[in-house]
């Protein structure tokens, strides 16, 4: 798990109140998913001969080769702009 001290919104952008950024996993949207989504993806990859999957990749491409940094506290989306060293 990558961290990095960044400022956030929840905290007012306040410089002296930092939180932890957590980088997402490249896969990490799936673990969202809920059973109806399960549901869909599987009759979906059964009725179409696993072209279903490709339009997943495809839609999380960005994703998988740039996770993004989200917030300890609220998961919002951390810029690079709002790290702290």
């Amino acid at each position: 798990m990558d961290t990095i001290k960044a400022i956030c919104e929840c905290k007012n952008m306040d410089e002296g109140n930092t939180v932890l950024a957590v980088k997402q996993g490249r896969f990490a949207f799936i673990g969202k998913w809920g059973f109806f989504t399960w549901l869909m993806v599987i009759i979906l990859v059964l009725a179409t001969g696993a072209l279903w999957i490709g339009a997943i990749i495809g839609w999380h491409l960005g994703d998988i080769f740039n996770p993004k940094y989200h917030c300890n506290q609220c998961e919002a989306v951390v810029p690079h702009k709002q790290f702290r060293a």
